[in-house]
């Protein structure tokens, strides 16, 4: 077999494979804290949930996250404490050839705000933040409310990944979270990752299956949770 041949063959093979299979024992862990201590989105994260989708409610707070859906969300009532909520996995561009340089954009779509009935005096704050982040590469907003009113935060936050190649995993932060003063702030938020800029022909799966069927979302608790503290 002459070498334009040989090459043409493997050319074609590499299109072939399958993409190699994800160990989701090995996915990274997502935290989802209702209670913080430290001031998110830089304080040490304690939980580490392993699921797909999980959601949990404490005090009125709620914190969840669908990574197959590439979705997060939040609910603060303004009860004492601080919430987080930071979904991670690992994705990767499939249906090219291995290796072929992707460059696309993580686009994270965030629609919260912060709001006070009204209150008085020093340290009348409330804030309302979202970041997405690779590595050291963080694009983070955050929005602040003082003594009454709502301030919302509705911007889709752009992460460009110029040198993503196919088949190669890169790993993802997306997050939401919450910061209230001694008054009677409280908020709410979701956030959604999606992708531009892909080929066509290509499309991003994840080590927790995103862009495959969403797990269902327990809707049903936070629409109670927010009947009764609103």
């Amino acid at each position: 077999m002459g070498p334009v041949r040989r090459i043409a063959l493997l050319g074609l093979l590499s299109l072939a494979l399958p993409a190699r299979a994800w160990s989701q024992a090995t996915c990274p862990p997502c935290a989802v804290e209702l209670n913080t201590n430290g001031a998110p989105p830089d304080h040490a994260i304690v939980s580490a949930y392993t699921a797909a989708a999980f959601e949990t409610t404490a005090a009125g707070k709620m914190g969840g996250y669908d990574l197959r859906a590439g979705t997060v969300r939040m609910a603060h009532p303004g009860t004492l404490g601080q919430l987080f909520v930071q979904a991670v996995d690992r994705y990767r561009v499939v249906g090219l050839p291995a290796g072929t340089p992707v460059p696309i954009v993580a686009l994270y779509d965030v629609d919260g705000f912060a709001e006070s009935p009204g209150c008085g005096g020093a340290g009348c704050h409330g804030y309302f933040g979202a970041q997405i982040a690779r590595g050291g590469i963080v694009v983070r907003r955050v929005v602040e409310a003082t003594f009454s009113g709502r301030v919302t935060l509705q911007e889709t936050l752009q992460l460009p990944l110029d040198d993503v190649h196919a088949g190669t995993d890169i790993e993802l932060k997306y997050s939401l979270w919450f910061i209230r003063s001694s008054n009677g702030y409280h908020g709410e938020g979701t956030g959604r990752l999606r992708f531009a800029g892909l080929p066509e022909g290509a499309r991003v799966e994840s080590c927790q299956g995103y862009g495959t069927t969403p797990t269902p979302a327990r809707e049903s608790s936070w629409g109670r949770l927010k009947s009764v503290y609103r």
